[in-house]
């Protein structure tokens, strides 16, 4: 039985006697009320953590600290992406006489910030070996009456400035 104060009330203890059946029956409700709650509680944080993360339309799950450069917003011609110089993390020294690296955000569903999203990634791996890197990211709602080709060649623009 559980300790927790929540479930481990048994009002009906020593007063009723129960049948071996019937007290499985009251663990197993028992248990069934426990983890409802457990799970409940985990698609509360859940959802408060997506709350979270779409309040800022250009939220990330990076997991480093970025300079936005260029926003595609403010294009003649707007894009829902940006470019971002990746700061190194702390105790890292990028060179920028070394061959700069600019990685695309995937868009895939995960979430803009996947490519780089944990250390062991393309980005963490090319700060620690010393490279400026670069990154391209989305805001999560596209701008109305964006084409492919105003993706492109606002891309474009991001390459050449990096």
């Amino acid at each position: 039985m559980s300790k927790n104060p929540m479930f481990g009330t048994n009002l009906l203890a020593g007063k009723i006697p129960l049948t071996a059946k019937a007290k499985e029956f009251q663990d197993y409700v028992t248990d069934a009320m426990q983890r409802s709650s457990l799970f409940m509680d985990v698609m509360r944080k859940r959802g408060n953590e997506m709350v979270d993360m779409t309040k800022d339309n250009s939220s990330t799950v990076l997991n480093f600290k970025f300079e936005k450069l260029m926003d595609g917003s403010s294009f003649e011609r707007p894009i829902n992406y940006w470019l971002a110089r990746m700061l190194p993390p702390e105790g890292v020294v990028t060179d920028n006489n070394k061959r700069p690296y600019v990685i695309q955000d995937p868009r895939a569903g995960q979430g803009p910030g996947i490519g780089g999203f944990k250390k062991d990634s393309e980005i963490g791996d090319a700060l620690k070996n010393g490279h400026p890197v670069y990154f391209v990211g989305f805001n999560s709602t596209p701008v109305d009456g964006q084409t492919y080709e105003d993706i492109i060649k606002g891309q474009v623009k991001f390459y050449e400035s990096s």
